[in-house]
C-alpha cells in the first residue's frame, strides 16, 4: 500500500526516490553522522512537505470514572495541596482527527462527537484552539 502512495507523491512531484536509503536529519537533509540521524533511514525525499497532509485519529471520553482510581473518584489539584475538585464523571465519548502537513503545520483538527456533524476546526496562526474545542465537549 505504501509503494502506492510514494509512487503517486513521485508523479506528481510531492517527493523524489533517492538512490539508496538515506539519514536524514530534523530538517530533511540527508546526512553522514549517525549522530545528526533522526529516525529511520528513508527511501524518499519529499520535494514539498507543505503539501503533503497525514491524518490521526483518537478516540477519548471525557469521564474519570474507572480510571483505576480509589472509588471511582480522580482529585485534581498541585503537589503538596489538598485536593478540592473531583474529576468529570460524565460520560461525553468523542472522536477526532488531527490533520498536520509533513512540515509540521498544523492544518485542521475534526471532533465527533457521538452521531452529531463533525466540527472542523482551522489552526491559526497565533495557535491552536484545542481549549475552545474542549470547552465545547464538556457543555454537552
Amino acid at each position: 500500500m505504501y509503494e502506492d502512495i510514494y509512487d503517486v507523491l513521485v508523479e506528481n512531484k510531492l517527493a523524489e526516490n533517492l538512490a539508496e536509503p538515506a539519514m536524514m536529519d530534523a530538517e530533511g537533509n540527508i546526512v553522514t553522522d549517525k549522530k545528526d540521524q533522526v529516525g529511520r533511514k528513508v527511501t524518499h525525499k519529499f520535494t514539498h512537505p507543505e503539501l503533503v497532509y497525514v491524518f490521526d485519529e483518537t478516540g477519548c471520553n471525557t469521564s474519570q470514572e474507572n480510571d483505576g482510581r480509589r472509588g471511582n473518584q480522580k482529585f485534581i489539584c498541585a503537589r503538596g495541596t489538598t485536593p478540592q475538585k473531583a474529576g468529570a464523571t460524565k460520560s461525553n465519548h468523542f472522536t477526532t482527527l488531527g490533520v498536520t502537513a509533513l512540515d509540521g503545520t498544523p492544518v485542521m483538527c475534526c471532533v465527533v462527537k457521538g452521531k452529531q456533524v463533525p466540527t472542523l476546526v482551522r489552526w491559526t496562526a497565533s495557535g491552536t484552539v484545542t481549549g475552545e474545542i474542549l470547552k465545547d465537549i464538556l457543555k454537552a
